[in-house]
């Protein structure tokens, strides 16, 4: 069965705070004889070491449990807070269950106290806090990581979605058609291929600048048919007729490319 994990560090994380606390835990529970007396020190770390172990995947579980209810990125300060609190609770349980085993098992050269408890809980609930803050930190920060992925991603899409919409607009039959009839043009009416090249200009002008937007106006757009049809109707003569009919005023509507 796999064991709940609040992170992917969840495991190389236990590695290096568990030993420290149950290091610092039974000292501050059992005094100095923690690491004189050999009997103690096994059996406190014996104890200390099983039930910390379950405490870690009980508050694995209330963790998830809380960040299920606010998975949101902007929810970052509740759900701490709360896991922070649930946590510190579980964990000063643990503390305690800690301290009545050893109270029944009478350790050998073992003073306890009330006040050792109360320094057991303070401990526990800033190792509490340190560890929470560190697992939210791991959290979000992979959250940052996937959000830029996914920007990147996007950016990408959206970059590639541009070129292929240039492409289309340029399209290169049209222009070769085009610059086949400018080169007959030079050589037959010079003044008229001036004319034909500025109408180009003015076509693939219009379509490289509106790329960038989503709207133009009625105007604009009149403009660039106007230079179009010139361009058709060098090439195809009298074959070509362009007849417009707009409303007084109309030229200043917005229209989508």
């Amino acid at each position: 069965m796999k064991l709940p994990a609040y992170s992917h560090y969840d495991s190389l994380l236990q590695v290096i705070v568990l030993p420290l606390f149950i290091g610092f835990l039974n000292w501050l529970l059992l005094g100095h004889t923690y690491w004189q007396n050999w009997t103690t020190f096994g059996i406190a770390t014996g104890v200390t070491l099983v039930i910390s172990f379950g405490n870690w995947y009980t508050n694995n579980i209330i963790s998830l449990k809380i960040q299920s209810l606010h998975p949101e990125p902007n929810q970052y300060l509740i759900r701490t807070v709360r896991i922070f609190i649930f946590c510190a609770i579980s964990s000063c349980l643990q503390v305690t269950v800690i301290y009545s085993i050893y109270y029944l098992l009478k350790l050998p050269g073992v003073d306890l106290t009330i006040t050792r408890l109360g320094l057991g809980w303070l401990f526990t609930i800033l190792a509490v806090a340190i560890v929470v803050i560190l697992y939210e930190s791991i959290h979000n920060f992979g959250h940052w990581q996937q959000s830029r992925r996914e920007v990147d991603t996007l950016s990408k899409a959206q970059l590639q979605a541009q070129l292929d919409t240039l492409r289309q607009q340029v399209n290169p039959h049209f222009l070769f058609n085009s610059l086949n009839s400018l080169i007959s043009l030079i050589g037959e009416d010079p003044r008229q291929a001036e004319v034909f090249a500025e109408e180009l200009s003015s076509v693939y002008r219009y379509l490289l600048r509106n790329n960038e937007s989503e709207l133009t106006s009625l105007a604009n757009e009149l403009e660039f048919i106007q230079s179009y049809f010139h361009l058709l109707k060098t090439r195809h003569g009298e074959a070509l007729v362009l007849e417009t009919s707009i409303h007084s005023g109309a030229e200043t509507r917005q229209l989508p490319l």
